[in-house]
């Protein structure tokens, strides 16, 4: 019997913490999720700031992107995205994530995000057969999930190239994902010229900073809406979300979610939301 739904994800999903103190800079943590018995995914994936590298040992996954299905390899990524996508997988699940900071996979793969966003991609068509090496030591159930997050991490910190980015930059990303109430704000107050940081978006993250906020302001109070607030109107969740009103907000949280905000709330709740800002 196929059980339907996502509530159920919870049980499945185990979250792991980076080993490695390199990696710390560059990777938020590692997610494991494993079904006893078959399971049918069909869901809504909403725009996040951060991109994941998926490597998947079970049936294959179909996205389906503006009524397009993709159906990528076992090892795949998704840039950062700034419109929903459908994700569907049934029969038992076994799926391993490695979610990375917004900057944190360039240094991987040494390639400008920008080409990346908002597509799928086979990881095999970047790091040839290191993406099948990394999904071969995942799969080796002869040792523990730490042990082989380890090795992982040193095969990965083998093919990255950790000084890529240099202390400024490292301050500039750090600073504007704490401080992220404005472009021009931002740079004002930390005297850094806006071409300069659109630049660096677009080579590490994928997206203009203008991009990265507003889909970081969306990520926040979709999560909200869901999880930790019950709101009365539309016009506290637009104060609450910082949107100049509520018009402003409902025109963005279509544009992101495809939904109203009020429909958003009647519908199922999300992969995405479940696996606490990992992707798939």
């Amino acid at each position: 019997m196929i059980q339907e739904g996502v509530s159920l994800f919870m049980s499945l999903i185990k979250r792991y913490n980076v080993e490695n103190n390199i990696l710390k800079h560059f990777i938020k943590f590692y997610w494991f999720m494993e079904s006893d018995s078959e399971i049918s995914i069909d869901n809504k994936l909403l725009p996040v700031n951060n991109t994941d590298i998926i490597i998947n040992y079970s049936s294959p996954v179909t996205y389906e992107k503006n009524g397009k299905p993709v159906i990528p390899d076992r090892v795949h990524f998704n840039g950062i995205r700034s419109s929903t996508e459908i994700i569907r997988q049934s029969g038992k699940v076994m799926v391993f994530g490695i979610s990375f900071y917004p900057h944190g996979i360039y240094p991987l793969l040494k390639i400008p995000m920008r080409e990346f966003a908002g597509k799928i991609e086979n990881l095999d068509n970047i790091l040839g057969n290191f993406s099948g090496f990394i999904a071969d030591i995942m799969a080796d159930n002869n040792i523990s999930a730490k042990e082989r997050i380890r090795v992982m991490e040193k095969i990965i910190l083998e093919k990255m190239d950790c000084d890529c980015l240099d202390n400024r930059e490292k301050k500039i990303f750090s600073d504007f994902y704490v401080n992220n109430k404005g472009v021009k704000d931002f740079c004002v107050k930390s005297g850094v010229n806006i071409k300069y940081l659109e630049r660096l978006f677009f080579k590490y993250t994928g997206v203009s900073p203008k991009v990265f906020s507003r889909i970081t302001r969306f990520q926040r109070i979709s999560r909200e809406m869901l999880y930790y607030r019950n709101y009365n109107n539309l016009t506290e969740l637009a104060y609450d979300g910082e949107y100049y009103d509520q018009t402003h907000f409902i025109k963005e949280f279509r544009k992101f979610s495809g939904v109203t905000p009020g429909k958003f709330l009647n519908d199922r709740e999300t992969v995405k939301h479940l696996l606490s800002e990992g992707e798939y």
